[in-house]
């Protein structure tokens, strides 16, 4: 940090900001130094209007938190504090998404308002704020890909690893060589995860980033603006997993009529084998775990099944029953 006194202004000098007060207003200039180019540019092309000063007399930065704290001189007060950088680092994901499928979670750096620069490698944890979702590994560790913003595949580093806290990892992604940096915005990491098929419908899931740290190639620290990201599980009329295997191993051990017309009235499910027998007869139910009638676990193979609503068909089939 460098702090200088010239004539009516006040600058400070932070990583590749410029920061600049005109004495006794309330005016703020922020300007981006290029090293690259070796441009200076103000941005948003103005001064900023500061809230809350009504004289504004220093400027000092927590270069540890990345805060902009501005004196008022008519209080003397150093109370007024503003974020160095608003660049963002969040997760993102399509929703929704369905119960017991897998969805990868993207981790962006910077926006097309709050585009990032010169960053080198960036480290974070990111938790999650339910049981209904769980990463998925790769090997002993939470299975991670590399994004494309910092580089092709053989120029960044990307891992995972566990953490002491519940449903949190930690990540980190870096460049392996320091001839160029990344500009704007982009994807940086992606994080795999698998929702479980019995999680409730339309239940929501939190997806939060902390304790992060990123540098430029010189190792200067960039500040960015972690985001929160939800998204929702649903289940859609279906039926399904087909095949499933009621092996009692806790993942596709059933099969779920999930239709409408049987959530919101019951009906009957008739379950045949291949010679048109009969094996089992749900009433009033919408999950078949792979038995007959009797409580005895049935062969594997194809079984036929069809569905009644008010003395009416509406679905009929083939399921496949693996073990």
């Amino acid at each position: 940090m460098i702090g200088r006194i010239w004539l009516n202004l006040q600058i400070l000098f932070f990583v590749n900001l410029f920061f600049t007060i005109v004495v006794f207003s309330k005016s703020l200039y922020v300007y981006s130094w290029d090293p690259v180019n070796t441009t200076l540019t103000l941005d948003g092309g103005s001064h900023k209007l500061l809230p809350n000063i009504t004289s504004a007399f220093g400027i000092a930065l927590d270069e540890l938190n990345g805060h902009l704290y501005i004196a008022d001189n008519a209080s003397n007060n150093l109370g007024n504090s503003y974020p160095v950088n608003n660049v963002p680092i969040y997760p993102y994901a399509d929703s929704p998404q369905l119960a017991g499928d897998e969805f990868w979670i993207d981790i962006y750096v910077g926006d097309v308002i709050d585009p990032v620069s010169h960053l080198y490698g960036t480290s974070f944890l990111l938790d999650w704020d339910t049981d209904w979702v769980e990463h998925v590994t790769q090997g002993p560790d939470p299975h991670v890909e590399k994004g494309d913003f910092l580089g092709l595949p053989d120029e960044v580093d990307a891992r995972g690893w566990w953490h002491d806290e519940p449903d949190t990892i930690a990540a980190a992604v870096t460049r392996l060589f320091t001839d160029r940096t990344a500009y704007g915005s982009g994807i940086v990491l992606r994080v795999l995860f698998k929702s479980r098929r019995e999680t409730p419908h339309n239940t929501e899931v939190c997806f939060r980033i902390s304790e992060v740290t990123a540098n430029d190639s010189a190792w200067n620290p960039i500040y960015l603006t972690p985001r929160e990201f939800c998204l929702t599980i649903i289940h859609p009329p279906g039926i399904r997993p087909n095949p499933f295997t009621p092996n009692d191993d806790g993942y596709n051990d059933y099969v779920e009529f999930d239709l409408p017309e049987l959530r919101e009235d019951g009906g009957v499910i008739t379950i045949f084998d291949l010679w048109g027998r009969k094996v089992r007869e749900l009433h009033n139910e919408i999950n078949w775990y792979g038995r007959d009638d009797d409580g005895n676990a049935l062969q594997p193979g194809s079984y036929l099944y069809i569905v009644k609503n008010k003395g009416k068909i509406i679905a009929k089939g083939v399921l496949g029953l693996a073990r």
